[in-house]
């Protein structure tokens, strides 16, 4: 299952904040088209809540959504965030 840092947690729920989201809203991670021979493309997007069969991570108060088609691709990575000036900038390890 995708782990989610400390960092990440935080990045989430300062932006479902700042965007007058509901609690229960949270990150979903989704596959974006086209897939490459080098790997899936991942889309990371606030939502109000996760898809029918999305995989459902809580971390720290933050939620994550794994859409099905990309959770096994994202199984043993953790996601991450760092603050750049006014924005995050996400990336996958």
């Amino acid at each position: 299952m995708l782990t989610v840092a400390s960092s990440a947690a935080s990045a989430i729920t300062a932006l479902v904040a700042a965007n007058d989201l509901p609690d229960d809203a949270g990150l979903r991670l989704a596959a974006a088209e086209p897939a490459n021979s080098e790997g899936v493309n991942v889309t990371l997007t606030l939502t109000q809540g996760p898809g029918p069969d999305d995989q459902v991570i809580d971390q720290d108060g933050a939620h994550v959504f794994v859409d099905p088609d990309v959770a096994d691709v994202l199984d043993e990575h953790t996601l991450q965030a760092t603050a750049m000036d006014d924005r995050v900038a996400f990336a996958l390890r």
